[in-house]
């Protein structure tokens, strides 16, 4: 329920995305959207524009979204104590050739994680949280981009950040019952940030997506 609030505020936040709102204006009314729907604010949202995205963490200022700007947004409704954690990045406009590529190398890396985790749970393998980092990490630094300055992922319920971790050095091993993110990233100092993250959990051995909003681009 959690994830179908923020799916259905973000749809709700679209049409108000126009050159020249603020950053914070624009968490305020995605914020908006998801009280409107019954549900409470996860975490403080992160909405940054254009070069601000390159911080991972970035806190939403009075920058003004500008004419062919990115905007990531990562954000997540809380009901009944249960969190769910979304990232999406949209270009106003049509981005050029490098960001497209960025994009689609970013969601290409989420996607590998998640064959990955398809390909263990089918074969009835052991599936340590630190390969599925891995599998994303390393084809995005095959393609010659830095390596992603966070984990891939991490558990999610009743706190935004729990087991399991989706890390390098983790030593977790996912298992039926477990949700959690999956949110590769492209960082470029001084010029962009792309991040694309979704929800899933693993039942009865078959991986299943929980956030639905669209992620490719159009």
């Amino acid at each position: 329920e959690a994830c179908r609030i923020a799916d259905t505020a973000l749809h709700s936040l679209l049409p108000t995305i126009n050159p020249g709102i603020t950053e914070k204006n624009l968490t305020l009314q995605l914020e908006n959207c998801i009280k409107n729907l019954g549900g409470e604010i996860a975490f403080p949202t992160i909405v940054a524009f254009g070069r601000n995205a390159a911080s991972p963490h970035h806190k939403s200022d009075t920058t003004k979204l500008k004419k062919l700007d990115s905007i990531l947004i990562d954000f997540g409704a809380k009901i009944d104590g249960y969190h769910s954690d979304m990232t999406r990045t949209f270009f106003i406009g049509t981005p050029n050739e490098k960001y497209r590529d960025m994009y689609i190398a970013v969601l290409t890396s989420q996607q590998t994680a998640v064959d990955f985790i398809e390909k263990q749970l089918r074969n009835s393998l052991p599936l340590h949280a630190a390969d599925v980092d891995k599998a994303a990490r390393n084809y995005l630094l095959s393609l010659g981009y830095p390596s992603i300055p966070h984990s891939l992922g991490h558990g999610i319920g009743l706190a935004v950040h729990e087991s399991p971790s989706l890390s390098p050095t983790s030593s977790d091993i996912l298992t039926d019952g477990m949700v959690f993110s999956i949110e590769p990233g492209i960082y470029l100092p001084g010029e962009i940030g792309i991040r694309i993250e979704d929800l899933y959990v693993i039942k009865q051995q078959k991986l299943f997506r929980l956030t639905h909003f669209p992620s490719r681009l159009k």
